[in-house]
This record gives structure tokens, sequence and C-alpha cells, in this order.
């Protein structure tokens, strides 16, 4: 009775591994055959194989210069950017002599030319009055500051500063004591007779500025506004 079971059992086992083979074959069957690939090998001195390297090898300088075009748009639009950014406004303006020394550390930050222009007085029909001019002596930084700090306009005059002409002697009076206590030494008032008024002469700076932004314009008009028209060409956009 035991063989019987061992030998239905090598029957199925046969039976399995004959079903197994039958259905491989017929899925191998449907598979469409694929040839053997044929590798040419070349015989001789070998210059249809280094015809082909040459072939294979020579794509990639393709690509280098596909590639260069583009780099040089770029290089080229680079100045164009810059262009647009850069300041392209001008200004214009005529300052008094005094007011131009005052503030031409300001100016000297941007570009610009200057022309200086001399006015000669002409002489009036009625002789002029006394004026009187008020002079602190030396022309140091320090007499300037303490001079602006106590609300006194100066201007560099040779080796002296002028702290203003004034045609009433007790306006020229009152300079001088501010700027007396102010700490400023050597003050004194020069009277100034009729026909020294009549020659006197005036001059005044014209300031060109050139290649400014338009925020720099607005910036100088704030500042130089006050002592003359400030004329200014239209900016580039």
């Amino acid at each position: 009775m035991q063989l019987l079971k061992w030998l239905f059992a090598i029957l199925v086992i046969l039976n399995i591994a004959v079903f197994a083979n039958v259905v491989t074959q017929k899925m191998n069957g449907n598979r469409p055959t694929q040839s053997p690939a044929v590798v040419a090998v070349p015989i001789g001195t070998g210059i249809a194989a280094e015809t082909t390297a040459n072939t294979t090898t020579g794509a990639a300088p393709a690509a280098h210069i596909s590639a260069a075009p583009s780099q040089n748009i770029r290089r080229e639009a680079a100045p164009v950017v810059a262009a647009k950014i850069a300041p392209n406004c001008s200004a214009q303006i005529t300052l008094p002599e005094d007011a131009y020394h005052r503030l031409k550390n300001f100016i000297g930050g941007y570009r610009h030319a200057v022309a200086r222009n001399v006015v000669e007085n002409k002489q009036a029909t009625k002789k002029p009055k006394l004026q009187y001019q008020v002079l602190a002596a030396g022309s140091s930084e320090e007499s300037m500051a303490a001079l602006n700090k106590a609300g006194i306009n100066a201007t560099v005059q040779g080796a002296s500063l002028s702290l203003g002409v004034f045609s009433s002697a007790d306006k020229a009076q009152a300079v001088r004591q501010r700027a007396i206590a102010a700490g400023v030494a050597g003050v004194v008032i020069n009277e100034r007779g009729n026909e020294e008024a009549a020659a006197l002469t005036s001059a005044n700076y014209t300031v060109t500025f050139s290649d400014v932004s338009g925020q720099d314009v607005s910036r100088i008009q704030e500042v130089l506004g006050r002592y003359g028209r400030l004329q200014r060409s239209a900016c580039a956009k």
C-alpha cells in the first residue's frame, strides 16, 4: 500500500514537469526570433576603424559650436543693461560767488564743469550810500565752523573771512557782536566809500552737472535751489 502511494506521487510530479515544459515551449515559440548581431571586423590598415572613431568623437565639438553663440549674446547684452541703468541726466545752475565757495565741497561730489562770470556794476546817477563789510582775520576751518553754527554765512576773501556787506552800520555791528560771541577773534567793520562802491564788480559761477541720476538732480535742487534756478535736461529712460 505504501508503494502505491509513492508511485502515484512520482506520476503526479512527472505530469507536472511535462506540463510545465510544454507551456514553456509554447511561450518561447510565440516570441520573434532575433538574429544575432554581426560585427564587422576591419582587416588591413585600420582606416575604416579610424574613420568610424573620428565620426563618433566628432559630435562633441558640435555641442561647443552651438553653445558659443548663446555665450556671445549674453556678453553683448551685458553692456546694454549697464547703459540703461547708467546716470544720463544733466543740470545747470548759476550761483553767486559766495554761495559757490560755501558749497564747493557739495558740488565737488558730482561730475561738473564750472565757468566764472564777472559782472560789472554800472555807476548809478546818484551817489551810493556807505556800505559796511564785516571781516574776520584768518580763514581757518574752526572759524568757519563757529560762524556757521552761529548762523553767519562767511566766505573766504583773501586771507580773511567776509561775514557780509551791509548798508546799515547797525546791522554790521550786530553781525560783528554775534561773531565775537561765537569765539571768532579779529572781527572788524570796514567802511566802503562812495567811489569804491561804485567801482565794485561782482562774479557768479555757472555750474553744469553731467552724468547724474534723477535722484542726484533732486538732491542738487534741494541744496542749491535757494541760490538760483536749476535748469535740468530730460532724463533718458
